[in-house]
């Protein structure tokens, strides 16, 4: 069987592309693509390697767009689109007080993780059970609020304590 291109990806490449109509992209398209991907015209003729006078004959409209430079920005737009609905998004920087503020808000959920696997892997395997057993659960996590949870309960208990005990029920 003879061999047939698909001609969703193969393109008629002549005269070096700028005379094929197959896949062509007006400048105001252009210029969008561009700025879909957050590009300027110096970047997209460095990422290219395009001279930065043709990409901008080809933004102004005062030179045709060639055929498979539209195809390879519409491959780009492409996978853009793909990536931010099918890959999770990179995580936000976290949220500053104010505008005037330069102190990041901590994220008080971390230092206590931090705080519980800190607990966790200072206690004896004795403790660990004793913990899990009284949390009703195998999990550190649950282990670790129950000792919360019993540190709350005995807080009166504790404040003349200064060497280091444990709360007990």
């Amino acid at each position: 069987m003879p061999y047939k291109p698909n001609s969703v990806f193969c393109f008629r490449v002549y005269d070096g592309g700028m005379t094929d109509t197959t896949n062509t992209m007006t400048a105001e398209e252009f210029a969008q693509a561009l700025a879909d991907l957050g590009w300027k015209q110096v970047d997209f003729a460095a990422r290219t390697g395009t001279t930065p006078e043709s990409v901008n004959r080809w933004f102004h409209g005062r030179q045709p767009i060639p055929a498979l430079v539209a195809a390879h920005l519409r491959l780009l737009l492409a996978a853009q689109r793909f990536h931010a609905e099918h890959v999770a998004p990179l995580p936000r920087p976290p949220r500053r007080k104010s505008a005037a503020a330069d102190q990041v808000e901590p994220d008080t959920t971390d230092l206590d993780a931090q705080a519980g696997m800190n607990w966790w892997n200072r206690a004896t395997e004795a403790e660990r059970r004793e913990w899990c057993a009284r949390a009703g659960s195998a999990a550190p996590a649950d282990a670790w609020a129950a000792f919360k949870a019993s540190i709350a309960g005995s807080q009166a208990g504790l404040a003349g304590c200064t060497d280091g005990c444990k709360p007990r029920d």
